[in-house]
């Protein structure tokens, strides 16, 4: 396996993804190798000024924006996922996994690439000790992404999904494995975007190519525009261990700036996504916003 450096990584996750969201998943992923590891995560803190939060009681008090919630339990992983047992990819995904190749339409403020340095962790909630922490710090997550892949006739812009989909990070004593099960757009809007992820992540001992740690998450990001040029994600992530019990849960909020406008994209990993793109809009009866030169 390739060894990857750090000041890479970020890049090529985002790529993975088809880049839809400036997402934590990776400093998650991070933060699961380096813990394994028990050695120094490649993430800086510092102290963040932001409005004090009111006191919870307990995870999510106040239902997230739009009326939705993070799942109480999840299903179990079964007994091939868990701590101890040898790891291998199609535990995951067999070789015969349908990918899913589905587009869904974004508000065009979210289309182009975007930067941001750096997500504000809000607040954590401990399932175990029924402790809510307020940290208000800084934490380095440094990211280019790009959403937005296609244009319809009538003026549109249409992102990718290509999930699920599996990316390894190695370090020094243990493989991070991040497994994305599904990209699901909850609602959109002229003013706001919230997309769900589905992952698991893992940690694989280097030594014996056991499961060391599994978290699976459920991450609920609400994306709006305050300003022109200038995006602010809204971040809240819920874990669960290999059974579907609640652990943990976080909020943050992502301030990123649009650096390049929308341009069509029309290849992914060397496949053409125009015929995926007219496919799409045919099988879901949109065919009057199929482009010009695609009928």
């Amino acid at each position: 396996m390739k060894k990857i450096r750090p000041e890479n990584q970020k890049a090529m996750v985002t790529r993975l993804l088809a880049s839809t969201l400036l997402s934590l998943s990776f400093v998650l992923l991070q933060a699961a190798a380096a813990r394994a590891d028990d050695s120094e995560m490649d993430t800086a803190t510092t102290s963040a000024t932001v409005p004090s939060l009111p006191q919870m009681e307990g995870p999510s008090k106040t239902t997230l924006q739009g009326g939705l919630e993070h799942a109480e339990e999840l299903p179990g992983l079964g007994d091939g996922l868990q701590v101890g047992k040898v790891f291998s990819d199609d535990l995951l995904m067999k070789p015969d996994t349908k990918i899913s190749k589905e587009w869904f339409l974004v508000p065009p403020w979210y289309a182009g690439v975007r930067h941001c340095d750096k997500a504000t962790i809000l607040s954590r909630y401990d399932f175990a000790t029924g402790v809510t922490t307020q940290p208000m710090v800084n934490q380095t997550n440094r990211q280019d992404a790009t959403s937005g892949y296609q244009k319809d006739r009538l003026g549109g812009i249409w992102d990718f999904k290509h999930v699920p989909a599996i990316q390894h990070v190695e370090s020094d004593l243990v493989n991070a494995v991040l497994y994305v099960k599904a990209i699901k757009p909850l609602m959109g809007n002229e003013d706001r975007l919230m997309i769900k992820y589905e992952e698991v992540s893992i940690s694989v001992s280097k030594r014996t190519n056991k499961i060391v740690s599994i978290v699976q998450q459920e991450q609920i990001n609400t994306i709006t525009s305050p300003s022109p040029d200038t995006l602010r994600i809204d971040v809240s992530v819920r874990s669960f261990d290999s059974d579907g019990k609640p652990q943990r849960q976080e909020e943050s909020v992502i301030i990123a700036n649009i650096v390049k406008p929308f341009e069509q994209i029309d290849t992914y990993q060397g496949e053409n996504l125009r015929p995926s793109f007219r496919d799409y809009l045919v099988s879901h009866h949109l065919e009057n916003l199929v482009p010009d030169d695609l009928k």
